[in-house]
């Protein structure tokens, strides 16, 4: 196991992700029977002696008791009923999205869809803003002339940030609900030098070596399956002179950023920690790249040291 930070060594491993959870729910019902036992004897009190007025200690401890149902409400909320909800929203969100009529449609049914509840308007409301400075970075490193494959390329807001310097891009995804939303956005903005596909990002045999200038993984690689993350840059690598990886700093970082990036990580689902956990304990970005045996062109760091940027090359390339 590689070093880690101390937050990552307090999240620890998947065990932390049942302990909160199931400690969420045990906080609530713990909570809830409380303030309903205490306004039981409250109401019997007041009904045998007729008095309505509460006094200054009954007031704080009603106060404090609603503050820890509050609590208890939001956590449970946040952890477990936030998750269906959402994802029933956006099936019904999918639903009114218009399937595009290009010819790769027919593809799409050959490739497993991988969406994630969070896919589409909820990840671009509540993740994309986050990534702004790290898609700035990127399209920096773009030449004007270049074509690009975005692998993974979610809700598509870092290829269009792309294609407005560059000749084209590509966007890539597994997930469904991530192409529907990409290709709703390039019909609003109207757009004609990005296309989005939904691929494999393991599998991109329909394009010949090299034919991309650059190809990248912009906060990708952590929601991957470990087994999956070697094969995607490999063929990342293959496709495109230059790899271009962005994605969370190992070990995080101890400032706010680096808290909220954590608790976002937790909060997206136990699939999607598990595999951050992952991504974590096997040396994060740098690990891939020394195992992969890329030469790194040049690196830096966003917010405030969260994310890690590199930009490498197959070695002998």
């Amino acid at each position: 196991m590689r070093s880690q930070g101390v937050f990552d060594r307090v999240m620890g491993g998947m065990k932390w992700y049942a302990i909160v959870v199931l400690g969420g729910i045990l906080f609530f019902g713990r909570s809830t029977g409380w303030v309903l036992h205490d306004v039981w004897c409250k109401v019997r009190r007041v009904e045998e002696s007729e008095e309505y007025i509460i006094s200054k200690s009954a007031r704080r401890q009603w106060m404090l008791a609603l503050l820890i149902l509050l609590f208890g409400v939001i956590h449970v909320f946040n952890i477990l009923l936030v998750v269906p909800i959402v994802m029933g929203l956006q099936h019904l969100m999918r639903k009114r999205l218009q399937r595009s009529e290009r010819e790769e449609d027919n593809d799409r049914l050959k490739v497993k869809d991988i969406g994630r509840w969070y896919d589409g308007f909820v990840y671009a409301v509540g993740a994309d803003p986050m990534f702004r400075k790290a898609r700035e970075v990127i399209a920096k490193q773009i030449a004007k002339d270049s074509r690009v494959i975005d692998i993974c390329c979610g809700t598509g807001a870092l290829a269009f940030r792309i294609a407005e310097g560059c000749e084209h891009v590509t966007g890539v995804d597994q997930s469904l609900g991530m192409i529907e939303y990409a290709e709703e956005e390039k019909r609003n903005r109207g757009a004609t030098d990005v296309e989005f596909i939904h691929a494999d990002a393991t599998d991109l045999s329909r394009y010949k070596n090299g034919v991309f200038d650059f190809a990248v993984l912009s906060f990708t690689l952590h929601e991957m399956p470990q087994n999956i993350r070697l094969p995607a840059l490999r063929e990342a690598a293959r496709v495109a002179d230059q790899v271009i990886i962005v994605d969370h700093m190992i070990p995080t970082p101890m400032n706010v950023t680096g808290m909220i990036d954590l608790y976002l990580e937790f909060n997206a689902g136990y699939d999607n920690f598990r595999d951050f956990v992952s991504f974590r304990d096997n040396g994060g970005v740098d690990g891939l790249v020394e195992d992969l045996g890329f030469s790194i062109q040049e690196e830096t760091t966003v917010n405030h040291g969260t994310f890690r940027f590199l930009k490498t090359r197959e070695s002998g390339n």
